[in-house]
């Protein structure tokens, strides 16, 4: 009779053991995974990151729930070219804007940043969002809504440039691109 008892509490125990395992798994990979070749980092790991390699980041802001955000993995950052020039230019970084995982950021009182706050900071309220980021962390600007890998793949070049160039340093993003429009119409 008692083996009757301990035997379906011993199997909900080892259920509940091998989900906190796979829980652990999942936290621990989100910290640089490939996928289809492209490489995300955390926020916190991002930052780090970009400033050894001094590289701009890209920060995707998503949630669980965004069909948008959803498509824009399939189309965009699947596509062959997205995924070059992000990770030979930039360090892309994936925040879930609703998630509560701890960063290794410690806010004024002294507790971790969750990804949430972050999104918060960064006044995030539609998705997708992607932000752009100067390697300090610094930001440059955002660009909301899905854009295909048609739309997306000239806005990575004009940013990978304009952070390269350090044009940064002496325009905002918007007179950098106002400044290779004119360029480019007295070239034609």
């Amino acid at each position: 009779m008692k083996r009757r008892i301990w035997y379906p509490v011993l199997l909900v125990l080892v259920g509940l053991v091998s989900l906190g395992f796979s829980d652990k798994e999942k936290k621990s990979s989100k910290d640089k995974s490939s996928s289809g070749g492209l490489v995300w980092y955390r926020y916190d790991k991002g930052l780090q990151k970009a400033k050894s390699e001094k590289k701009p980041i890209l920060v995707d802001f998503y949630t669980d729930w965004c069909g948008w955000c959803k498509k824009m993995d399939k189309d965009t950052y699947a596509n062959q070219e997205v995924i070059k020039l992000l990770n030979d230019n930039f360090i892309a970084v994936k925040l879930n804007a609703e998630s509560r995982n701890p960063l290794e950021i410690i806010d004024k009182d002294g507790n971790k940043k969750t990804e949430a706050q972050i999104a918060r900071e960064f006044k995030v309220s539609a998705y997708p969002i992607t932000w752009f980021l100067r390697p300090s962390g610094e930001q440059i600007a955002p660009l909301p809504g899905y854009r295909g890998p048609t739309d997306f793949l000239p806005i990575l070049s004009l940013v990978s440039d304009f952070v390269k160039e350090k044009a940064y340093e002496k325009m905002s993003i918007n007179d950098y691109i106002k400044q290779k429009e004119d360029a480019k119409v007295k070239k034609d």
